[in-house]
């Protein structure tokens, strides 16, 4: 009598044992970095690809010069399965009442940089202390960041009030005001400057992505119809400070990251010449996830460690 392996569960002719690998696939793009999270060899992992376009009937992942792209097919697949492997790990795998720090788990947030240096590297120091077994993926925040709560692509979302989907639970973290940044040194910089003044110096602004959205502060005073002189534009609030030092350029940042730059680069900062609005960064998760206590215990030390 014929037995099947005991390594290959089956539902209906598919290897349920692929679905891990193909959202690694789908999601890295990439046999390597897939073969890497998932902890297995590079040829394992092209063999499980060749059985799940078998399995499929499609190419999931086809050569586009040089790099992988994911097939129309597996672009409406992969948060399909992102949802059946999240609720396989909440409802199945996860047991009620378990303490989340014994918990081994990746979690997959997406923030931008400036979350990141102000709020997610405290935080996160303090949990590695407190539940070892939890790792991280901070991923760069998108112009569209609510879609990756949707897609299931991150579990935590950290971005303004503004952006977030009235469809899923969310929480605030914390808020902050802006500041006019610059060199030490920039004497034109001063406290009482006028914000026509301040708005005809030369600026370094951020763009997330090419022809992305403005930032927040940006919006607003182009709202009101003020428009800097741009400098310098650059992808991450990381590349501020450098951009300034020994330079007359300014920059409008958050008042929680002009204290960490100052604190690094000889840098100062004088109260904005305008009234921007504080903004307002808030935890998102998909409403599936309501009851994930690993979810609700990060959220929780986030909130603990911030400043």
């Amino acid at each position: 009598m014929d037995h099947p392996k005991t390594d290959e569960v089956r539902f209906k002719g598919l290897d349920l044992n692929l679905l891990a690998a193909l959202e690694a696939l789908l999601t890295e793009q990439n046999v390597t970095q897939a073969a890497a999270r998932l902890n297995l060899t590079q040829s394992a992992t092209s063999s499980a690809l060749a059985r799940l376009r078998e399995q499929l009937g499609d190419e999931l992942l086809v050569q586009t010069g040089r790099s992988l792209a994911p097939s129309p097919y597996a672009m409406e697949l992969l948060p399909k399965v992102r949802a059946i492997l999240q609720r396989i790990e909440r409802d199945v795998l996860r047991k009620s009442g378990s303490d989340p720090r014994a918990a081994t788990r990746r979690v997959r947030i997406m923030a931008s940089d400036y979350v990141s240096i102000v709020s997610l590297a405290p935080g996160l120091a303090r949990l590695a202390d407190a539940a070892p077994g939890l790792s991280f993926e901070i991923v760069r925040i998108s112009d569209t960041p609510h879609e990756a709560i949707e897609s299931y692509s991150v579990d935590l979302l950290i971005a303004p009030d503004v952006f977030i989907s009235a469809r899923h639970p969310s929480a605030e973290f914390f808020r902050d005001d802006y500041v006019a940044l610059g060199c030490a040194n920039n004497r034109s910089l001063y406290e009482d400057l006028s914000l026509e003044d301040f708005l005809a110096m030369p600026h370094v602004i951020v763009r997330f992505q090419q022809n992305g959205n403005p930032t927040h502060d940006d919006h607003f005073l182009q709202r009101h119809g003020h428009l800097k002189v741009m400098s310098v534009s650059v992808p991450s609030h990381a590349l501020i400070p450098y951009m300034l030092e020994k330079t007359a350029r300014v920059s409008v940042v958050q008042r929680k990251q002009a204290v960490e730059f100052c604190g690094k680069f000889a840098l100062k900062f004088i109260e904005l010449p305008a009234q921007i609005p504080q903004i307002v960064e808030v935890f998102q998760w998909h409403q599936s996830n309501a009851a994930d206590q690993v979810l609700q215990y990060v959220r929780g030390e986030l909130l603990a460690s911030k400043t």
